[in-house]
């Protein structure tokens, strides 16, 4: 059985909760709004589903893969650059609802596809890392300087 925590806050929110108390599954779906602690949020869950039809830079699949959690994300072209489907994440038909399910069900039931996409998702978002990051920003910066 699949339960739901539903994060965010914006201006599509209260629009969120209505369709979440018209499924009326109260016991399968949670709207927790907007958290505070990511972390704690991110160590409840088995999988993180990103319905985005739009991102500016997609922290939130990184954070995520750093935490553990696999991830399934709309085929965006931000997403795209981020994860590899079926390698570090699962990528869904972006407003294609069925592929979505087809996609939770094939991650929940396929231990060995979760545990590749935590593995492979772990080591590539350390390309993204501050600590890794700056280090080659500030030599990029040197080489312009130098020019």
């Amino acid at each position: 059985m699949c339960f739901f925590l539903v994060a965010g806050d914006g201006p599509k929110k209260s629009r969120v909760k209505d369709v979440i108390d018209r499924i009326n599954l109260p016991d399968r779906f949670n709207y927790l709004g907007y958290v505070q602690e990511i972390h704690q949020f991110y160590s409840k869950l088995d999988c993180l589903v990103i319905p985005s039809l739009w991102e500016p830079m997609g922290m939130v699949v990184i954070e995520a893969q750093m935490a553990g959690v696999p991830v399934i994300a709309s085929d965006i072209d931000t997403f795209k650059e981020l994860i590899t489907d079926g390698y570090n994440g699962i990528l869904f038909e972006s407003k294609n609802v069925q592929d979505l399910v087809n996609k939770i069900e094939l991650l929940l039931k396929d231990r060995d596809l979760q545990k590749k996409i935590i593995h492979n998702a772990y080591e590539t978002s350390h390309h993204f890392d501050i600590l890794k990051y700056l280090p080659k920003l500030e030599q990029l910066y040197s080489n312009l300087k130098g020019s």
